[in-house]
């Protein structure tokens, strides 16, 4: 009965820092570099009870979820993958977070995804990232 409060305690926890952190974005990238407002969210988040990723995933769509539906909040691809590197790299999960241009060098716009342990968030980022050419990457790859 404990475990499952504290679980319940820490999904709580990780909603409202997405929540906080969607927020907050819009302010913090009229005024700071993309570089700079990414590696402040790296530090881990303090915390004696750790989610598996399923679940953490659960709750970033249960919450993103809403947050679409708020008017005022930007929902861009941009917006989102900010969010979720905030939450899944304070958590210790192995993310990186992607931007990229089509490849056609067509009039389409951009994308911004997230990748777990390589993998890309949604199904929807893999096929849209596989048409882009990565033009920024956090953490960066190391050069050979």
């Amino acid at each position: 009965m404990v475990a499952r409060i504290a679980h319940r305690f820490e999904e709580a926890r990780l909603a409202a820092q997405l929540v906080r952190t969607r927020l907050t974005l819009k302010r913090r990238l009229s005024g700071e570099s993309l570089d700079t407002l990414i590696e402040s969210l790296c530090s881990p988040a303090s915390s004696a009870v750790a989610l598996r990723l399923d679940r953490t995933l659960r709750v970033i769509r249960r919450t993103e979820a809403v947050l679409a539906r708020c008017p005022g909040v930007p929902d861009t691809c941009l917006y989102r993958s900010v969010g979720r590197f905030a939450v899944l790299r304070s958590r210790g999960f192995a993310v990186e977070i992607l931007m990229g241009l089509p490849e056609n060098a067509s009039d389409e716009h951009g994308h911004a995804w997230v990748t777990i342990d390589g993998a890309p968030f949604e199904d929807d980022d893999a096929e849209e990232a596989s048409r882009m050419v990565v033009t920024f990457r956090f953490p960066p790859q190391e050069s050979p």
